[in-house]
Formats: C-alpha cells, sequence, structure tokens
C-alpha cells in the first residue's frame, strides 16, 4: 500500500509540475474548457518562449487572455473566438519560426 502511496503523490506532482510549466494552476485545470486551457498554454508559451517573434498587438492579446484566465469570475466571458485567435496567432508563430529555420 505505501509503494502505491507514494506512486501516486509522484505523479501527482509531476503532473502539477507540468501545469505549472505550461502556465495553468490546479484551480484552472479543474474549473476551466478544455479550449481554454488549451488556449492559456498556447498563450504562456508565446510570451514565455517565443516574445521575440510577437507584435505588441499579438503581446496584448495574450496578456489580456493570460489575465482574463486568472480571474474565474472573468474566465466566464471568455469565448471560443478569443481562444481562437490565441491559437490562431500560436500557429502564425509556429509558420514563421519554421520558415525561419527552414531557409537557414
Amino acid at each position: 500500500m505505501y509503494i502505491n502511496n507514494f506512486m501516486y503523490k509522484n505523479e501527482d506532482i509531476k503532473t502539477t509540475i507540468w501545469l505549472k510549466n505550461n502556465g495553468i494552476t490546479e484551480k484552472q485545470f479543474n474549473q476551466a474548457d478544455i479550449w481554454q486551457l488549451q488556449a492559456q498554454k498556447t498563450a504562456h508559451n508565446l510570451l514565455k518562449n517565443k516574445a521575440h517573434l510577437l507584435t505588441d498587438e499579438q503581446i496584448h492579446k495574450l496578456m489580456t487572455f493570460s489575465q482574463l484566465m486568472l480571474n474565474s469570475k472573468q474566465r466566464q466571458s471568455i469565448t471560443k473566438r478569443m481562444t481562437y485567435e490565441v491559437m490562431n496567432i500560436g500557429a502564425k508563430i509556429r509558420r514563421k519560426g519554421f520558415m525561419a529555420n527552414k531557409s537557414r
């Protein structure tokens, strides 16, 4: 029983670390819709790792979205259109990065 309990705790710690590294809290994970979580992960990773490729307008949209995700009451006002905008920015940056690597 102890071994199984240890394994579950170890997996919980790994899950919590993965969520944190992707800009998602455990509370958000339990309350938000999957499309909101996908967009939050994209926004967090773009702002953290690809900010140099973003325009000021894109940075503003991503930061606004991230701020809305932090507050559970404001999170309810997030529409699918807003999440699609975030995901589209992510796709655009991936294409830009691919083209930059391809031309090298």
